[in-house]
């Protein structure tokens, strides 16, 4: 495994930096407040400069759209009620957002809004996915022992309920403690 990874890290070329210019303006240009997507902004810009194309075509993908308010209406901070964050999220996947309806499959399985509830979790991370919803995106749209992408992979539940469905998973964290936490929740401990 060593030597192919070796074999792969010797073929990288450097990053493309007028494709990533033009990810970057391409993105200043969505229906979405500037950084809201975080470090998910910061890689499709990278993925723009490796591949040297601002939009890369993704074979047998699934689109999934999550949102939520993370606890920040019932502290006060938002101005707006959760209502509004479910209007939000239905109207970016439409016209004018960066999703057209072309994207959008017109079989689907469980319509377009799930509602799951919350679970508790006794680890230190305040935004744990109950495992229900993961389950939910993963029998949908990945198949046994294929791969899933958790680029924020938090607490691990991702990890772990892949693991249960004999799928396979990549979580990536930059938080050491989360990864710690992740690998933790991954392995049964928690």
């Amino acid at each position: 495994m060593q030597k192919e990874l070796d074999a792969l890290v010797r073929v990288v070329a450097p990053l493309d930096r007028s494709a990533m210019t033009a990810a970057e303006a391409y993105q200043a240009r969505l229906a979405k407040p500037p950084g809201s997507l975080g470090r998910l902004e910061e890689i499709s810009i990278q993925l723009a400069g490796i591949t040297g194309r601002v939009h890369n075509a993704l074979n047998k993908k699934q689109l999934l759209v999550f949102a939520a308010d993370n606890g920040v209406v019932a502290e006060g901070v938002s101005s707006a009620p959760q209502s509004v964050t479910k209007q939000q999220t239905i109207n970016l996947c439409r016209e004018h957002g960066a999703i057209t309806d072309e994207m959008i499959s017109p079989v689907r399985n469980k319509r377009d809004v799930w509602i799951i509830n919350t679970v508790p979790f006794k680890g230190g991370h305040y935004a744990a996915y109950p495992p229900k919803l993961v389950e939910t995106c993963l029998l949908a749209g990945c198949p046994k022992d294929g791969v899933v992408l958790d680029p924020f992979i938090g607490s691990g539940t991702t990890g772990m309920v892949a693991k249960q469905l004999d799928r396979h998973y990549v979580g990536i964290e930059l938080n050491p403690e989360y990864k710690e936490l992740a690998e933790a929740r991954i392995g049964g401990e928690i």
